[in-house]
């Protein structure tokens, strides 16, 4: 093959290897943190969904949802969230979040964490599910199906769930341009889009 359709065949490869498994393009991936094990032996499915365990785990405990931090102040006797008080507070929330100044800190994080925060960008990566009448899409002996089309970065995966679940189900994760087109969609309509993509899997 010529020298321009190796190197497109090769940023393919890429973005199906690394990208889609990380939802950034290539040159915003550390290399040293970019490259880990994805799907495969060994991976388990939670009967009954992760919200189960979500619940065992917050059993007896003040959950209170809807409703957004927007101050953190470290006071000589503990530490103030906006209008509760306790004695000390763990703070995860996703990168964006820190580095679009969302949560106000009292005292500011250090000019250090600051600095590392405005270099980080996070991957973006939807999931989408289907359940239809019947399996419409190609059926991969794997169970797995990689869609690309001709635009950079514009690749999917879909795992065909049918065998498992009694039922013509299938999900996939999606990323790159591909979130562009269809993240101001609704239900409906990002439901066709994903058939659409799926008719032209292989």
């Amino acid at each position: 093959a010529d020298e321009p359709s190796r190197a497109a065949a090769i940023r393919r490869m890429v973005e199906l290897e690394v990208s889609l498994d990380s939802g950034v393009d290539l040159d915003d991936l550390s290399a040293r943190y970019g490259f880990e094990a994805g799907v495969g032996e060994g991976d388990r499915w939670v009967q009954g969904g992760y919200r189960q365990i979500l619940d065992a785990l917050a059993d007896g405990l003040d959950v209170r949802l809807s409703s957004p931090v927007r101050r953190v102040v470290i006071e000589p006797d503990g530490v103030q969230v906006d209008d509760l008080h306790a004695d000390a507070v763990i703070v995860t929330v996703p990168v964006a979040v820190l580095s679009a100044g969302s949560i106000q800190f009292d005292p500011p994080l250090p000019a250090t964490h600051q600095a590392a925060l405005s270099l980080l960008t996070t991957g973006r990566v939807e999931k989408v599910a289907l359940r239809c009448t019947e399996r419409c899409w190609p059926v991969s002996r794997s169970g797995y199906l990689r869609v690309v089309d001709g635009r950079p970065g514009c690749v999917s995966e879909w795992l065909d769930l049918t065998d498992h679940v009694g039922a013509p189900v299938i999900t996939g994760i999606v990323v790159g341009p591909w979130l562009d087109d269809v993240w101001h969609l609704d239900d409906a309509d990002i439901g066709e889009w994903a058939l659409r993509v799926l008719r032209t899997a292989r």
